[in-house]
């Protein structure tokens, strides 16, 4: 959600929450290198899962402002990552997903939004910051 601070002067601006740390969750290691280089490019940081239960050893070692989970992996479910990521931290979790049902599972685990498979880069990037506005 934005605020609105003042900042003293009586005029409002608004504040944003600043995208820095990625933690991405993607079995595929050719989409995984295709996002962790783009969102590398565009000045994040990210850090890199093949399953979802190494992410889950990632989830104390840093402050993420977003996670990117693919939603078919091996392992761990999806609602057991979920629960434990929603425990450890405040990041927003975004679905990347070629399943015809994203919208209906995201609304199930809760998450703050999806993205369809095949990704679209720019896509993803806009997303990234609309959730920097929210």
């Amino acid at each position: 959600m934005a605020q609105h601070d003042t900042g003293g002067n009586g005029v409002s601006q608004s504040m944003t929450r600043q995208i820095k740390n990625i933690l991405l969750v993607e079995d595929d290691p050719d989409t995984r290198f295709m996002i962790k280089s783009t969102l590398n490019d565009c000045g994040y940081s990210v850090r890199t899962a093949a399953d979802r239960g190494e992410a889950m050893s990632y989830l104390h070692r840093a402050l993420y402002q977003v996670i990117l989970m693919d939603l078919f992996m091996p392992g761990i479910t999806a609602e057991e990552f979920v629960a434990a990521a929603r425990t450890a931290s405040r990041a927003r979790i975004v679905l990347l997903t070629c399943a015809n049902e994203a919208a209906e599972v995201c609304a199930t685990l809760r998450l703050d939004s999806f993205i369809q498979k095949p990704l679209d880069m720019d896509n993803l990037l806009a997303l990234l910051k609309s959730l920097e506005k929210t």
